[in-house]
Order: structure tokens, then sequence, then C-alpha cells
């Protein structure tokens, strides 16, 4: 983590004895630590060497990043980059170098260094410089991408702003964390959507199925059922229809029985009537006959013109 306060002071140690740093004695000045970590472009620097350092301090402290660092007969570094303003051109002399390279806490602190180094030598606005670098992730020259998360505190009047990075590192714990979360909801979901499909479908079938039935006993001649589905759609319409129907052939079963009904009491009355006229035909026939009889065998005690007379008035 790398702390400094508002007007640029850096609070400790911490983030720098992670970095490589070459520690030289400045005439007039002291212990000034120069910032080469990364670099590898000191491995044979001799201590005690009289260098010319061209550098800029890194906010308000003791600590310098180099442009160039020369001595009588070697040059250690040189970067064709444009210089700060506030640049110093320095004659020291080498007490000892300090490498820390390749652990993952030099990477890291480093990487923080660099992210956050423009902002102290060229004194930019803290808040403005955070919000821009904090806005989306940092992926690094390796292609790690890390979150840069910054705080701020007020103590004693002064603002301390903490700046630190998190990679963005997906674990096997995690993955297995989410195959299970994910694995529980999908579950979760797949019982919400047969619930939801079972009441669905029964909601949507039952109207259906009442309809059936009714349809079953009007089959079996049972008109005095109704559909009492009240649905504004088809359904409720074809429950409609179907209860007219119903009506409709209630009514004309009740004609039909009616119509028997009175065909059978003329069916007897046309019995009677036909049993009376044979009567009546039968009666003067039998007479007729007989007396045709008597005529015919000679049986008559009479003349035979009587018989005939007597035929004549059954006639």
């Amino acid at each position: 983590m790398f702390a400094f306060t508002e007007d640029y002071s850096v609070i400790g140690q911490g983030l720098f004895n992670y970095l490589s740093i070459l520690t030289v004695r400045v005439p007039g000045v002291g212990i000034c630590r120069i910032l080469i970590s990364g670099l590898n472009e000191m491995p044979n620097i001799n201590l005690n060497d009289i260098l010319t350092i061209e550098a800029v301090r890194v906010g308000e402290s003791n600590y310098f990043e180099p442009y160039s660092i020369r001595s009588t007969n070697n040059i250690y570094l040189y970067r064709q980059t444009e210089r700060a303003k506030s640049t110093k051109t320095m004659t020291a002399t080498s007490n000892w170098y300090t490498k820390n390279e390749g652990s993952l806490l030099n990477d890291r602190a480093r990487i923080i260094y660099d992210l956050m180094k423009a902002c102290l030598i060229k004194r930019k606005d803290i808040k403005t410089y955070l919000a821009a670098i904090t806005k989306e992730p940092f992926t690094d020259k390796r292609g790690t991408s890390y979150y840069i998360i910054s705080e701020s505190r007020r103590k004693d009047g002064v603002v301390t702003y903490f700046v630190t990075i998190r990679p963005i590192v997906v674990s096997n714990s995690e993955v297995r964390y989410f195959s299970n979360y994910f694995y529980t909801v999908y579950c979760i979901l797949g019982i919400l959507l047969i619930a939801a499909v079972f009441i669905l479908s029964r909601k949507l079938s039952a109207p259906i199925v009442r309809l059936s039935n009714v349809t079953s006993k009007l089959a079996s001649k049972d008109f005095s059922v109704r559909a009492n589905v009240n649905l504004q759609n088809e359904v409720g319409q074809l429950s409609a229809s179907i209860n007219v129907m119903a009506d409709n052939l209630q009514a004309a079963m009740e004609e039909l029985q009616q119509s028997a009904e009175i065909a059978k009491v003329n069916e007897k009355r046309m019995k009677l009537l036909l049993a009376d006229l044979a009567h009546e035909f039968k009666t003067p026939l039998g007479i007729i006959s007989l007396y045709s009889e008597v005529i015919e065998n000679g049986m008559f005690e009479k003349e035979p013109a009587y018989y005939f007379g007597m035929c004549r008035m059954r006639n």
C-alpha cells in the first residue's frame, strides 16, 4: 500500500522497501535514494563512485526518479524522455545498492509506484488523478489485470490518501463457489419453472376439462348440464356456445317428447276408430251373408223376394 498526504508528502517507507534503490550521498544535502527498481541496468555499479545524477524528486520525500546516472567511465542509465520542470542534476557518491526484484511483492510495489509517480512528480490534482486511474482495471505487461483501490482519511486537518491494487484472479475455490452457487440457482429456477408450468397448465386446462365433461353429458342425452366458464377469451365464447346448443337441444327434445305423446294419443284414437268401423261394417255383412246362404241352399221358409228385400234393407 502506498500512503501520502494532500501536500504530496510520502508516509513511511513501506512501499519503497520492495523496490531496488541506489543510496547516494549528496554534499550539502545528505542521503538520497534513487529508485531504479525494474531497470536491471546497474548490476556492476562500483560503490564510492562519483556519480552525476539527473533526477526529479518524488513528492515531498528523499526519493528520486532518475533520468540518467553516469560515472567518469560508465553510463549506467540514460532515458530519452521529457524531463520534468523540477529535474535536478547533482553530483553524489554511491553508498550502497539494494536490489529487490523478481518476487510478487516487488512487482506489485513497482506497479503502484509507476501508477502514482506522475501524480507526485508533476503535482497533479490528487482527487482527479485517483478518479481517473481507478475508473477501469489496469493490465500490466504480463497480461495480469488489477483493480486499483484508493481511500482517503482526514486526521487532525490533514487528508491522507491510500492506494493499493488487487489482482483480478479467479481461483479454483472461486470457480467451485460460483459453480455451486449457479448450480443451486439453476435448480431453484428449474423447480420454480416446473411449478409455474404445472400451475399454468392446470389453470389453462381446467376450463377445457369442464367443457369436455359437459359435452360428454350432452352426448349421453343429459341436457340439464351447463358450462360455467366465465372467461373473456375464446374458451369463454365456446362455453357460451355450448350452453346455447344445450338450450336448443333441450327445447327440441321437449318438443319431440310432446309430439311423441300426441302421436300415441292419436294412434290410440285411430285404433278405437278402426275397431268401431270394423264392428259397424261387420254386423250388416254377416246378416247379408246368412241370407245369401239360405237362398243358395234353398232353406228358406218364405219367398226368395222376402230375403232379397231384407238384404237391401241392411245395405
